[in-house]
């Protein structure tokens, strides 16, 4: 795959019919949805309690400011956004990041967007980020998503036991990592 297939030379980042682009303040309605829809709250470890209009408006500011330790892009699909994934905590001295993806239309889960984004993702961050090392925290019970991790060449660096509480229960959460 050459460079220019993936837009490396521009802020997009496109494979497919998937591109990551920068997150921009009209993508507020989207996100505000995406972060309070209980599935995928559940499914990303995300922000347990309703996101108002204004909580999102600060988050959104905060991710705008600070791409010193946080990079958001949005993924689309075909021109529509259908999800986000970022990089954060971002340390450029160590040269590493923790990654999180979320797919917020619930119809274009399961298609494989997701593992075109994740490979867009870690391209970015190698070549024009120039990071080593991504790091990511999963729902052990999650297995398609450590299955896609897993295919994708991170390898399980620990586990935390009962971390998470969903629908009643506690469930490990597996931090597993990948040197680009």
């Amino acid at each position: 795959m050459k460079h220019s297939e993936l837009g490396l030379c521009t802020m997009y980042h496109s494979l497919d019919n998937i591109t990551l682009r920068p997150l921009k303040f009209s993508d507020k309605a989207y996100t505000h949805r995406w972060r309070n829809d209980p599935y995928t709250v559940c499914m990303v470890m995300g922000y347990r309690f309703p996101v108002t209009e204004e909580m999102e408006e600060d988050w959104f500011n905060d991710c705008l400011k600070d791409s010193q330790r946080r990079i958001v892009y949005v993924i689309q699909h075909e021109d529509k956004p259908i999800g986000m994934i970022r990089l954060d905590d971002i340390d450029w001295v160590s040269r590493r990041a923790m990654l999180g993806i979320v797919i917020g239309e619930e119809a274009e889960r399961g298609k494989g967007h997701g593992t075109k984004a994740l490979e867009l993702i870690l391209k970015t961050a190698r070549e024009v980020y120039n990071l080593r090392k991504i790091t990511l925290n999963v729902i052990a019970h999650k297995n398609s998503a450590v299955n896609l991790y897993k295919r994708t060449g991170f390898i399980e660096e620990g586990r935390l036991k009962e971390h998470f509480y969903m629908h009643g229960l506690f469930y490990d959460v597996i931090i597993m990592s990948l040197f680009l």
